[in-house]
């Protein structure tokens, strides 16, 4: 019991950091970049020739102090697996005239009808601490794409109510929840057309009315 509670405050914990000190990359090559220092520095191997993005090295005894402690909880996987939908469309052939009679031809008129079929394919992605949130439940790392709602939108819905869900959406109304669930402020921030009206409307018109 007591190994299986320091699982969840270490994933706690690095699901905490991502998003506090990590939250403030804003763009997705500085959430590479911050996952990366995080991947070398939770398996303690600052000091192993790591150099960060501006040139900076943990060669000196105060960059990796001494009495890290060991975590029980792994890292959110480096790269997951993603199932698509792929489409193979084959041209089909038909039969046209040619000067000695009618044959199979190659050539195509611009009506010609297409066949084609669906297959699925696993892919290897990869993903950085950003893309998974910690379920206790499971005791496992869950990607946020897991959890996008594919119910499909009414059609009598009111265009101002509809948001498409994707993992954004998915993410940052499970980070304003807790947040004000919690009693805590936020603010977000970012430029214009990114969806910030768009992720708080939908978290507002979700909301648990007393």
């Amino acid at each position: 019991m007591k190994k299986e509670m320091e699982t969840h405050v270490d994933a706690t914990f690095i699901f905490a950091l991502t998003w506090s000190l990590g939250g403030s990359a804003g763009s997705n090559e500085a959430r590479i970049l911050f996952d990366t220092f995080l991947r070398v520095a939770y398996e303690c191997k600052l000091q192993d020739g790591f150099v960060g993005p501006s040139g900076e090295k943990y060669d000196l005894p105060e960059d990796v102090p001494d009495g890290h402690v060991t975590a029980n909880a792994p890292l959110p996987p480096s790269e997951r697996a993603v199932t698509r939908t792929v489409r193979v469309v084959e041209q089909a052939k038909v039969r046209v005239k040619d000067g000695e009679g009618e044959g199979e031809g190659e050539a195509n008129p611009p009506e010609t009808p297409e066949t084609f079929e669906e297959t699925t394919e696993t892919i290897m992605k990869p993903s950085t601490v950003y893309d998974f949130r910690w379920d206790m439940p499971s005791k496992t790392w869950i990607p946020w794409a897991a959890s996008i709602d594919e119910t499909p939108i009414p059609r009598d819905a009111a265009f101002k109510s509809i948001i498409v869900p994707t993992v954004d959406t998915v993410r940052y109304m499970f980070l304003a929840d807790l947040a004000i669930t919690n009693g805590f402020p936020i603010l977000c921030c970012g430029p214009t057309g990114t969806g910030k009206s768009v992720y708080l409307q939908g978290h507002l018109l979700n909301m648990v009315r007393p």
